[in-house]
């Protein structure tokens, strides 16, 4: 069992034929969701290879899964060398017609799934997508899905945004964090 960090990957597919070779690894709960969305029925995913998953993070995004009905969380397999897999299994539930019960927020799966993203955003110092390319990474049909749910996350006062303007012109949209203080890239440092 090592002291570093597990490695950042994307799941494993467990009929890869390397799969077994890889060694420690934790994938981000955005790639376990975007497995989700490309994965056929019966498909399973290596999401996370690790002596034992900690709170949040990707084992979260698995349990939200399997809450909508996209994924049945399968038993964690021993390998013999301290480390377990944890996988899950893609259900022939299309990804459209998910639904899931609010979390502890209150928040639907679809303003938590943004909410998640800023947060990985904003814990790394990257720019804000707009509305478009963070429907456009999180799946949703259109850019309103992703106006509403930042709409949804404002008013329960989980986030707070400003428009910033750019020293060569234009505005980017800088979101912080407001349990963590975090923010998202600002051409000024800080928000």
């Amino acid at each position: 069992m090592s002291e570093a960090a597990p490695a950042a990957h994307r799941p494993i597919d467990a009929e890869e034929p390397l799969a077994g070779m890889a060694g420690e690894f934790l994938a981000s709960g955005h790639a376990l969701t975007s497995w989700a969305m490309q994965a056929g029925p019966g498909r399973v995913c290596i999401y996370a290879r690790v002596p034992r998953l900690g709170r949040g993070g990707v084992g979260e995004r698995a349990r939200q899964l399997h809450a909508m009905g996209l994924v049945k969380m399968l038993a964690q397999r021993p390998r013999g060398d301290g480390l377990f897999d944890y996988r899950a299994e893609r259900t022939a539930l299309p990804f459209g017609q998910a639904t899931a019960p609010p979390d502890a927020h209150g928040l639907r799966a679809e303003a938590r799934l943004l909410f998640d993203l800023l947060q990985d955003l904003a814990d790394k110092g990257e720019r804000c997508p707009s509305d478009r390319d963070l429907a456009a990474m999180l799946g949703f049909k259109r850019s309103e899905m992703a106006n509403r749910q930042m709409g949804e996350l404002h008013r329960r006062a989980l986030i707070r945004s400003v428009l910033v303007g750019l020293p060569m012109g234009g505005t980017v949209r800088v979101v912080t964090i407001v349990g963590s203080g975090c923010s998202t890239w600002s051409p000024q440092g800080e928000a």
